[in-house]
């Protein structure tokens, strides 16, 4: 045999190893494709028939629970803003399930975006990761419902799915002698008339016989930083509210850190350091984290709860499975189906030629001939 038949025969060994190789990476990326597209889908089914942990939300069930509890002289509750589902707030959920709760207060933005598929998995992070024993309210925030009046599609979270999937967005329970209000207080183009007057109303039935009373917004109406990028509607009546009954405490969120002002009567609290990307990183204020407070008698303490910025491949991949492809794939269900006809042709013709291959050219290349 010639020299030259030798590299022929060496080529085109070469040429169908190649081809052979390129054959198993198109089985193994249509098949991983395939499979995770069914994951994807999968796990949202299942997710649509399950239903928010009963102790989550702001519903009368949650805050009924609350009276189950026996009266306390001293009792502790946590507030957090802006978690965003991330593996940072999962974090927090392990510490402070450690901690005597009462209760606690995530103060919005507890999603990414205010996309149905983003609560999904919010949902789902709340079923499978964070197991917290204790109630949960949920305050409404600018990246977990759209405003009405922009025209973004049906699969935006507007403030009425909001209050079907976790009850009312203003909300007020009292608890071992002191009150509690949640408010809708979002930024332009968002309108707060009636949170406002939910406020005015609740404090002047309920304020004057409670022991402490705390108010729990998204957007703080007062901060000691510097003023705010999107202040919300009629900020000054709202303060002049505070003012007026002497409201203990204002907390909130929005901004991503840590800031605490004293006003007249009031501690204006913001705490949202609970996942989001910190808005500063050299104080204090730029840590993850969520507050602790406890009420003894007439005095009321503060604790930090402090965690690493977290991250997870896995979680990764889950958000986007639940978040993002499979309400794509849902969404567009023609698109869907001819881009599996076509993955799965491409899968068809990779195995035949595989097949092919072990018949053929494995003996071939054997025997020598």
């Amino acid at each position: 045999m010639g020299m030259t038949s030798i590299l022929a025969q060496t080529q085109v060994k070469s040429r169908r190893q190649l081809n052979r190789r390129t054959e198993l990476v198109i089985i193994a990326a249509t098949a991983t494709l395939i499979g995770f597209e069914t994951y994807s889908l999968a796990i949202v089914h299942i997710g649509d028939k399950a239903d928010l942990p009963a102790n989550i939300g702001n519903f009368e069930r949650v805050k009924n629970s609350l009276k189950e509890q026996e009266t306390q002289e001293k009792f502790s509750f946590a507030v957090i803003g802006d978690t965003r589902a991330t593996k940072t707030f999962e974090q927090l959920c392990v510490k402070l399930r450690n901690e005597p709760l009462s209760f606690m207060v995530i103060l919005g933005d507890f999603v990414e975006t205010c996309t149905k598929g983003n609560h999904d998995y919010f949902k789902s992070e709340c079923i499978n990761k964070y197991h917290l024993p204790f109630p949960v309210f949920l305050i409404a925030g600018n990246h977990d419902v759209v405003c009405e009046k922009a025209s973004y599609g049906t699969d935006k979270v507007t403030l009425a799915d909001f209050e079907q999937m976790y009850g009312p967005s203003n909300f007020a329970f009292e608890y071992n002698g002191c009150l509690f209000v949640g408010l809708c207080i979002l930024p332009y183009p968002f309108h707060a008339g009636e949170s406002i007057k939910f406020l005015d109303s609740t404090l002047a039935e309920h304020g004057n016989k409670n022991q402490k009373v705390f108010v729990f917004t998204h957007v703080p109406p007062v901060m000691s930083i510097g003023p705010l990028a999107n202040p919300f509607e009629n900020v000054e009546q709202f303060i002049d509210i505070i003012d007026r009954y002497k409201v203990d405490y204002v907390i909130s969120a929005h901004y991503h850190g840590y800031n605490r002002t004293i006003r007249k009567d009031t501690v204006y609290l913001v705490t949202g350091g609970g996942g989001a990307p910190l808005d500063e990183k050299k104080t204090f204020g730029g840590l993850y984290h969520a507050v602790v407070l406890t009420i003894d008698d007439e005095f009321v303490s503060e604790k930090t709860i402090l965690a690493r910025n977290g991250k997870s491949t896995v979680d990764d991949l889950r958000y986007f499975a639940i978040a993002k492809l499979a309400p794509f794939l849902i969404k567009y269900r023609a698109l869907t189906v001819a881009e599996n006809i076509l993955v799965f042709s491409m899968l068809g013709a990779s195995l035949a030629n595989l097949i092919d291959w072990k018949r053929t050219i494995w003996p071939w290349i054997c025997t020598g001939h």
